[in-house]
């Protein structure tokens, strides 16, 4: 199953179903004011360990969708106030179970 991570402040750590290597993971965040960002392409570390720095530059609540090869995977809803917090993770029908 895949998981996803937030490593310090603006960094968002994705691990692939299975530690894949060679995915190509990309995303979309929904800014607090509900803008949706222009897709998104994370960078692979490799062990099918990927990253993405994103700029939380506003307050409120973030949402962000992302997806291996073009399948959606997992959601996560980030909290943004002095740091940011990701609050939960729910994989997707094709991610398997909840993360919260």
């Amino acid at each position: 199953m895949a998981e996803l991570y937030n490593v310090g402040v603006n960094r968002i750590s994705y691990r692939a179903r299975g530690f894949a290597v060679g995915k190509t993971v990309t995303g979309y965040m929904w800014a607090p004011s509900l803008v949706k960002s222009s897709l998104l392409t994370f960078t692979e570390i490799g062990e099918g360990l990927y990253y993405l720095d994103f700029d939380f530059s506003a307050e409120g609540t973030y949402t962000g969708k992302f997806f291996e090869n073009g399948v959606a995977m997992i959601t996560g809803v980030f909290r943004v106030s002095d740091i940011v917090t990701l609050i939960n993770a729910v994989k997707t029908a094709q991610g398997g179970l909840s993360v919260e």
